[in-house]
């Protein structure tokens, strides 16, 4: 189950970190990453929403996803995983994690926001 926590986690940071660089100043205290989104500047939201790709990663099939569902829409859908997956072991969800389509925004997020990390 740690997973997809540290996986939602990791993009709320980065998306903090947007936030604080554009900002020059505190990001959102939440985890609601769709709120984190929203409170970038509209044209880095634009350029995120561009880089994300249209299809799934191959590799993860069983991870079903609507094909060019976008930035935005992915950031929605697990708008609150931090808090539901956290708290999994209390109550039962029924949550669906699709793994690829936050690993892609975390991927998205990262390179954009320093093209120089990732190689």
């Amino acid at each position: 189950m740690a997973g997809p926590i540290l996986l939602t986690l990791a993009v709320e940071i980065a998306l903090k970190a947007w936030q604080c660089r554009e900002r020059n100043g505190a990001p959102d205290h939440c985890h609601d990453l769709l709120k984190l989104f929203e409170g970038l500047r509209p044209e880095t939201q634009n350029q995120l929403e561009k880089l994300f790709p249209e299809e799934p990663d191959p590799l993860n099939a069983h991870d079903v996803w609507p094909v060019g569902a976008g930035m935005r829409k992915t950031l929605e859908y697990h708008r609150d995983a931090f808090g539901l997956w956290r708290y999994l072991h209390e109550v039962d969800l029924g949550a669906r994690f699709f793994t690829n389509s936050l690993d892609a925004a975390l991927t998205v997020i990262i390179e954009a926001f320093d093209p120089g990390l990732v190689d």
